[in-house]
């Protein structure tokens, strides 16, 4: 099997608890609170792995190693950024008005599409039958799910 494919089902795993715990964590410190000590955990600890890959950089492919430090910024470096903030104030919201399963879905569907508009006209990737079938059960399975 190959372990490249356990990587996103560990993401999406992670993306929900990681929503469904800082919504509960904002119940008690609130979500500005839950952010702000969950960014300062994150910058520690990609600060700890920027140093690891430093050290070890034969344990990693060339794209993750750390080359010359923005010596040709572009604007839309702060994109992931914002994205990522997004999704951390965002999903909490979401789950606490809608829950958790109607969130996934959602997500899922709108990832999906956006996948899918993505490869087509980045990637050049061919947008098959079997994609164009595998969106519309994502989109039917957000519309049976929204039904009481």
């Amino acid at each position: 099997m190959n372990t490249a494919l356990i990587i996103p089902f560990m993401i999406g795993v992670i993306g929900i608890l990681q929503g469904t715990i800082n919504r509960q964590m904002s119940t008690e410190v609130g979500l500005a609170t839950a952010l702000v000590f969950g960014n300062i955990i994150t910058l520690l600890v990609s600060i700890v792995f920027y140093y690891y890959v430093k050290l070890n950089p034969a344990s990693f492919p060339d794209f993750v190693l750390p080359k010359a430090m923005f010596t040709n910024f572009q604007w839309w470096y702060i994109l992931p950024a914002l994205f990522g903030f997004f999704i951390l104030a965002g999903l909490p919201v979401a789950i606490f008005k809608l829950g958790a399963v109607k969130v996934t879905l959602f997500l899922i569907a709108a990832q999906v599409l956006t996948s899918a508009i993505w490869d087509h006209f980045v990637e050049h990737i061919e947008v098959t039958p079997y994609k164009i079938v595998g969106m519309i059960l994502a989109i039917m399975s957000v519309a049976i799910s929204s039904f009481r």
